[in-house]
């Protein structure tokens, strides 16, 4: 997830060397909120294939070695382990905001992933009520219509 968010921060620099197809916005124009949400929503749309120049993966699908859930407690205490996820979705967000605040060094994104899917192997350990819970195989999670709303804090080079 860090490549795909630096990536977007990348994609607005001025000085950045990103193929002619990604649209970069001047951080002094007077539309620099509308320039930024449109070449966002352009840029994680072509994230499809990788460019390698600027260290860009493709992000179609999203590999991720390992998520780890802790136990947490309660009435549901599972240990859940994932590996070899494969997140595929993420290019189709479709973006409502995507704003850099200059001065207090933040990035707020808020749009909706019409459907994600996450396909790992999996080990669970734990219990749910007084019932104890183990078990490994193979898993799928699709989630429609997620809404994310994060608030990045970043620096400037």
């Amino acid at each position: 997830m860090k490549r795909f968010i630096l990536f977007l921060c990348f994609a607005f620099c001025e000085n950045a060397k990103l193929p002619p197809n990604f649209q970069k916005c001047n951080r002094n124009q007077a539309d620099l909120k509308e320039c930024v949400l449109k070449a966002a929503q352009n840029g994680i749309s072509q994230l499809t294939r990788a460019y390698d120049k600027i260290n860009i993966p493709n992000l179609e699908p999203f590999e991720v070695p390992e998520v780890i859930v802790g136990q947490g407690s309660g009435t549901v205490a599972v240990d859940q382990n994932f590996k070899n996820c494969k997140f595929s979705g993420f290019y189709k967000m479709k973006l409502e905001q995507f704003e850099f605040d200059f001065d207090k060094k933040i990035l707020h994104i808020l749009g909706t992933f019409p459907d994600i899917t996450k396909k790992c192997d999996y080990e669970l350990d734990g219990k749910v009520l007084l019932l104890p819970i183990k078990g490994t195989g193979k898993s799928t999670v699709v989630l429609e219509n997620l809404v994310a709303d994060v608030v990045f804090p970043f620096e400037e080079y």
